[in-house]
């Protein structure tokens, strides 16, 4: 296994690359389970992340780095395990601690929380309208500087 000096590393772009799966995506997968499904828990969400964390670490030391071609490589795919690791953990301890109350949910769960009209809104104000806006703008961007 190859040690990581000061040395190795020449910008700080590649140490946020090298240490992208220690953090970054995985932390995203408890906030969205937690708006989304409203079974989920804090025991699953704490459990989740910190049997990922440990995941990665492991993953990070077992196997070699000459495994992967390029270290991006290693380090996205380490984080899509980690991710997976996480949120699969996250269901399981979810489904076997109790759940809170809906009346404890509202407003933070999207499915227990009341649906907003935005019938009564002129067009420039809704968000349906105007996410299409910005894909067609990202298109056409991304078309110009293609």
């Amino acid at each position: 296994m190859q040690h990581l000096s000061r040395r190795s590393f020449q910008t700080l772009w590649i140490i946020y690359k090298c240490y992208f799966p220690f953090s970054t995506l995985r932390y995203l997968q408890p906030s969205f389970l937690g708006v989304f499904w409203k079974r989920a828990t804090g025991w699953g969400a704490f459990w989740g992340l910190l049997i990922g964390v440990i995941s990665s670490f492991l993953m990070k030391i077992f196997i070699p780095n000459d495994f992967y071609s390029t270290m991006a490589e290693g380090n996205f795919s380490r984080a899509l395990w980690a991710w997976i690791v996480t949120m699969a953990i996250t269901i399981l301890v979810s489904l076997f601690t109790k759940p809170k109350p809906d009346s404890e949910l509202k407003g933070l769960v999207r499915s227990v929380s009341e649906k907003i009209s935005y019938k009564n809104l002129p067009w420039y104000k809704r968000p349906g309208y105007l996410s299409i806006i910005s894909i067609i703008i990202m298109v056409i961007i991304n078309i110009y500087f293609w």
